[in-house]
C-alpha cells in the first residue's frame, strides 16, 4: 500500500511544543504511542487489549495470535483526522490500517467526543480493520465478502461501559442511512458476490447490508447453523450458488432480514468485566530524539513512493543530527535511509543504535535488510553472504517469532543464487503461518511451495489470497495461478498465469482496504 506524503502533511505530522508529551504504550497485542495525558493513553491502549481479548472471549476455538513484539500491532495516535487524512489524500480517511509481515500499523486520530453518532470515527475504523486481521488470523478459511465486511462492521460497534463489561452487537449508526435509503443488493445477490464491479451504492450495501445479515444469522441458534453449513461448503469448493442453498429461501430470508432491520431494538451480547481482564499497560516516556524523529517515523511507516522517501529522508537527517546515540531517533533515520535506497547510511544508522542498545530489534533488523540490499547489489564494500546471514540470525535470536528475519533468510540463498536449505524453506514456512494476513507472504509461501513440488499445500496458500475482499490485483492474480494449478498446468505456466477477462478490472486494483 503506497501512500501520498506531501509537505502539508510532514507539517501537520511535527510534534507541537504545547501538547502533552509522547509515550509509549505496551500490551500483550499491541503497541501504542500518542502525545496526550499519561492516564489516557494507558486507557486506550487497555481498551485495545480489552477489544481482543472480547473477540477471544467471543469466539474460544479461535487460533492463538502470534506472539513476539514484532507481531503487535503498532498504533500512532494522531492530532485528528486531517492529519490522518493526510497520509492516505483522501479527504475522508478517518483512520487505516496496514498489515504486515512483523510490521502491522494503524493511524487514528485522538478520540475528541466531537464525532457525530452517524460519522464513522478513527477508533470504529481500528476495529473494523483489526477485526479483519483477528479472521484472517484466527480462521484461516475462505470467507465471502459479505460476510467478511459484516463481521468487521460487527466489531467494529463494540462499547466499553462504565463498569468494565463490553457490548457486543449494537447498531453501526454510521450506516443508518445506507440501511434505511433502500436495499441495491438483495440478499440473493448479496450472498453470492464476488469481486465484481459494483456501483457506490452497492459497495456501501455490502457494509451496511453485510452487518445486518451477520447479525441475523449469529443471533439466531438455527441460523447459526445454516451459516456454519454454507461457510462449509465455501471452504470444501462449492460454488456460492451452491452454498447459499444452505440459507434456505433467500426471499424468504430476505424479507425476514427486513424485518429484523426494522425491530426496535436488536440483541447484544454483554461480556462481563471480569472475563476481559488482561495485563497492565506499561507506559514509556519517549526520549527527546523519539519525538523529534516522529514525524517522519510515521511518513515511514506509513508507506513512501521512491520520490517521496528522497524528500522525508532529508528531514530524516534534521530530525536524528542532535541524537546521535539516542537508539530511537537512529532507528527512525536507518529507516528513512533504507526507504531512499541509501543503504550504506542504513547500516550505519543502525550500528550507531546498536552501540546504544545491542539488542535493539529494529536496529537489529535494519541492518540486516542494508547488509542483505548491499550484497544484492553487488557492493564492492558489502559483507560476503555468510555474514549477511548471521546478521540475519542475530534478528531472529532476539524475537524468534519475528517472520521478517524468517522471511529474509530464504530470499538471501535465492539472491546469491544458491538453493535453498532446508532450514530456510522451514522458516519461511513458519512466517506464513505466524504471519497468515499478509497476502504478499503467502503468495512467496505458495511459490516455494510450487518449487518444491506441493501443490496442494500451494493451493491452500493461494486459496486464502484470492477470495480475499480487498485483495485487488494480488488476489486475482491467485485465482488464475489456482485455475491454473487446477488445469495440471506445468509449474512454469502457473507461475506466468493471467487474469481472466471476469478480473480484468479487479486485477487492475492495489491490495488494500
Amino acid at each position: 500500500m503506497i501512500l501520498r506524503i506531501t509537505a502539508s502533511a510532514l507539517a501537520l505530522l511535527a510534534p507541537a511544543a504545547a501538547r502533552a508529551d509522547w509515550y509509549e504504550a505496551s500490551s500483550e497485542h499491541f503497541v501504542v504511542y500518542a502525545d496526550d495525558r499519561p492516564e489516557a493513553i494507558s486507557r486506550f491502549a487497555d481498551e485495545l487489549e480489552k477489544f481482543d481479548k472480547a473477540m477471544r472471549v467471543f469466539y474460544p476455538k479461535a487460533r492463538p495470535a502470534a506472539t513476539g513484539p514484532a507481531n503487535r500491532v503498532a498504533v500512532f495516535v494522531l492530532s485528528g483526522s486531517t492529519t490522518v487524512a493526510k497520509l492516505t489524500g483522501d479527504k475522508f480517511t478517518r483512520g487505516f490500517y496496514i498489515p504486515r509481515a512483523g510490521g502491522n500499523v494503524a493511524f487514528v486520530p485522538r478520540v475528541s467526543g466531537k464525532t457525530e453518532t452517524y460519522e464513522l470515527s478513527g477508533a470504529a475504523v481500528l476495529r473494523h480493520e483489526y477485526a479483519h486481521h483477528f479472521m484472517y488470523t484466527s480462521f484461516p478459511a475462505v470467507f465471502p465478502i459479505w460476510f467478511s465486511e459484516g463481521f468487521a462492521e460487527f466489531w467494529s460497534t463494540v462499547k466499553f461501559e462504565k463498569d468494565g463489561s463490553a457490548l457486543v452487537g449494537t447498531s453501526p449508526a454510521h450506516r443508518g442511512w445506507g440501511l434505511m435509503s433502500g436495499n441495491p443488493l438483495p440478499v440473493d445477490q448479496l450472498v453470492t458476490l464476488t469481486n465484481r464491479k459494483l456501483n457506490m451504492a452497492q459497495r456501501e450495501a455490502i457494509y451496511g447490508r453485510g452487518w445486518l445479515l451477520t447479525h441475523y444469522l449469529m443471533s439466531d441458534p438455527e441460523r447459526q447453523k445454516q451459516l456454519g453449513t454454507y461457510m462449509q461448503a465455501i471452504n470444501e469448493g462449492a460454488s456460492l450458488e451452491k452454498a447459499a442453498e444452505s440459507l434456505g429461501d433467500l426471499k424468504q430470508l430476505g424479507k425476514a432480514l427486513d424485518t429484523y432491520l426494522n425491530r426496535r431494538r436488536l440483541p447484544a451480547t454483554r461480556i462481563a468485566p471480569a472475563a476481559l481482564a488482561t495485563a497492565p499497560v506499561q507506559l514509556r516516556k519517549l526520549t527527546a530524539g523519539e519525538v523529534a524523529t516522529m514525524a517522519v517515523r510515521v511518513q515511514s511507516r506509513a508507506g513512501v513512493t521512491e520520490e517521496e522517501a528522497k524528500k522525508i529522508v532529508i528531514e530524516a537527517r534534521k530530525a536524528a543530527a542532535p541524537y546521535p546515540n539516542d537508539p530511537g531517533a537512529q532507528v527512525a533515520l536507518a529507516e528513512a535511509e533504507y526507504d531512499a535506497g541509501n543503504h550504506a547510511l542504513a547500516e550505519a544508522a543502525a550500528d550507531r543504535a546498536l552501540a546504544a542498545d545491542p539488542k535493539r530489534g529494529e536496529a537489529l533488523m535494519y541492518r540486516a535488510m542494508a547488509k542483505f540490499a548491499r550484497a544484492a547489489a553487488d557492493d564492492p564494500k558489502a559483507d560476503p553472504w555468510p555474514a549477511v546471514r548471521r546478521a540475519i540470525v542475530a534478528v531472529n535470536r532476539v524475537d524468534p517469532e519475528d517472520p521478517r528475519p524468517l522471511m529474509l533468510f530464504y530470499r538471501s540463498f535465492y539472491a546469491a543464487g544458491e538453493t535453498p536449505t532446508k532450514n530456510a524453506r522451514d522458516g519461511l514456512a513458519k512466517a506464513y503461518d505466524v504471519a497468515l494476513s499478509d497476502l504478499g507472504l503467502r503468495m512467496n509461501a505458495a511459490t516455494m511451495f510450487l518449487n518444491n513440488g506441493d501443490r496442494d499445500e500451494a493451493r491452500e496458500a493461494l486459496r486464502l489470497v484470492a477470495f480475499h475482499p480487498h485483495g485487488g490485483g494480488t488476489a486475482a492474480h491467485a485465482r488464475a495461478m489456482i485455475a491454473a494449478i487446477d488445469r495440471g498446468d506445468p509449474v512454469e505456466k502457473i507461475f506466468a498465469a493471467k487474469p481472466g477477462e471476469e478480473d480484468k478490472d479487479e486485477a487492475e486494483k492495489p491490495t488494500g482496504d
